[in-house]
């Protein structure tokens, strides 16, 4: 009995730990243009693994100046419309995936930007040219572009610890694994 009592706990951390979420976490960032302008910023996100999505809350300064709106929207590249989408931005950890539109309005959707930064590394295809970043701030008349530089952007905040989705999903087939060979062991 005390092995079956024993198996049932393991097996009931295991599904927690499965299903637990990580929560949203908030992120600071910079990005240095080769020509020593930059953009750094904040804002809240779900890291899994080097993936940070569900943007909100996103914060941008120009050259130190913050952006006359805040909170920003964020957009994403989308290559199946060959053009940006509402929402769904995505930051990872290295830089590597970013695939973002900080914008002061909700871009496709409404036009009339006066400020953004983008950063789109690794999307090819469709009518963009991967591995671009730009920024652009209408009440100064400045603005910044060139092909990204990953090492320039730097992000704090994100955890490295983070189980992404499939190391959970391989814990719990571990835990599970377990639980049948006790069974099968000891005739559970």
């Amino acid at each position: 009995m005390k092995l079956l009592t024993k198996t049932f706990i393991l097996a009931a951390i295991a599904t927690q730990f499965a299903a637990t979420d990580a929560s949203a976490t908030a992120f600071t960032f910079t990005y240095t243009f080769a020509d020593s302008t930059y953009v750094s910023g904040s804002f809240n996100g779900t890291q899994s693994g080097n993936l940070i999505t569900g943007l909100s809350n996103i914060n941008l300064n120009f050259n130190g100046t913050p952006a006359t709106t805040s909170p920003l929207y964020g957009s994403r590249w989308d290559n199946s419309i060959g053009n940006w989408a509402s929402g769904g931005a995505v930051a990872s950890v290295d830089g590597t995936q970013n695939n973002f539109l900080f914008i002061d309005v909700d871009y496709p959707i409404s036009t009339g930007f006066t400020e953004y930064f983008l950063m789109v590394d690794g999307v090819s295809g469709g009518s963009w040219d991967p591995n671009q970043a730009y920024w652009y701030d209408a009440t100064t008349i400045s603005s910044s572009g060139e092909y990204t530089n990953v090492a320039r952007w730097h992000l704090s905040g994100a955890n490295s610890s983070v189980p992404d989705g499939g190391s959970t999903i391989a814990m719990l087939g571990l835990a599970l694994t377990a639980v049948a060979g006790a069974r099968r062991k000891f005739g559970i």
